[in-house]
């Protein structure tokens, strides 16, 4: 057998999803770049520069679907901020805040000023919601009330953004591992992840004691000690001032998002310079 060239065209591509994915290149060319006895090495190379090898074959079995892709991937692991980032959660906490509002006798508050006042946790969103002046024994049994009723009414109204699963999907099929890390109460990051993204995060963190909230990066460091990654192998999703400094804290590269709870004339000034506007973006950035 002699040395021969090899060309797959999109159709024939389509064949292969998994392997060769048709958003992220145009056309593949191969070339059999070593003949043995017992087998033929492909090298492949992707229409957008990025490279693919594959196992040692033998030659009555080439057959792209038998593949064993490795990819060479930008980062080894994502790490998703949660609200509105992977989830759009602002009616139930919105829902949950006016629970509490009302309880104590204190006027509702509107989905934009919720969308405002969120991304730091809880205590700084009911600082933010109630009155001036208000007691702080008052705010700290309204912290204690707003857990408790979110706990059971997180996942009422709150859906997942439209195509961040299957972006979850692709990557985790690509080898990259997959993290959450959110300034909400650890148990309901747990319990939303369960609820609409069972099998999708590797690793998921919350608020919780000897952890402090971002932008500290200690949520981000304890995904890359986890993971035994380091800072150059990791990318940070998000879509709040809070997300950027975090990033930056962390010294990670970072991803901001638009279609959460800040616009893009925001994020920009803030100092965000990579935005991007739907989740299929995210997938380009790892090539």
């Amino acid at each position: 057998m002699t040395e021969a060239d090899l060309r797959f065209s999109r159709e024939e591509d389509k064949k292969f999803r998994g392997f060769f994915d048709e958003d992220v290149h145009a056309a593949t060319e191969g070339r059999i770049s070593e003949l043995t006895g017992d087998g033929i090495f492909l090298d492949l190379a992707c229409g957008d520069g990025c490279r693919v090898t594959q196992d040692r074959m033998h030659p009555a079995d080439i057959s792209m679907q038998k593949y064993r892709t490795r990819w060479t991937m930008k980062y080894k692991v994502a790490i998703f901020d949660m609200d509105g980032t992977i989830l759009d959660t602002l009616e139930d906490l919105a829902d949950s805040m006016n629970f509490c509002l009302r309880k104590y006798g204190m006027p509702e508050r509107s989905l934009e000023e919720i969308k405002r006042f969120v991304g730091n946790g809880v205590r700084r969103l009911v600082e933010l919601a109630v009155p001036g002046g208000t007691d702080e024994k008052i705010i700290d049994e309204m912290c204690a009330t707003y857990i408790e009723y979110y706990k059971n009414h997180c996942a009422i109204k709150t859906r997942p953004y439209e195509g961040i699963r299957e972006v979850l999907k692709k990557l985790k099929e690509k080898g990259v591992l997959t993290a959450v890390v959110s300034n909400k109460a650890d148990h309901a990051v747990k319990k939303l992840c369960e609820e609409y993204f069972d099998g999708l995060f590797d690793y998921a963190a919350g608020d919780r004691e000897g952890m402090r909230r971002k932008p500290y990066p200690d949520s981000v460091i304890s995904v890359m000690e986890h993971f035994g990654a380091n800072p150059e192998e990791v990318v940070y999703i998000g879509d709040s001032e809070v997300d950027l400094q975090t990033a930056r804290n962390a010294g990670v590269d970072v991803i901001m998002v638009s279609w959460g709870f800040r616009d893009e004339d925001c994020l920009r000034s803030i100092g965000a310079e990579k935005i991007i506007h739907i989740p299929d973006e995210i997938l380009k950035e790892f090539l």
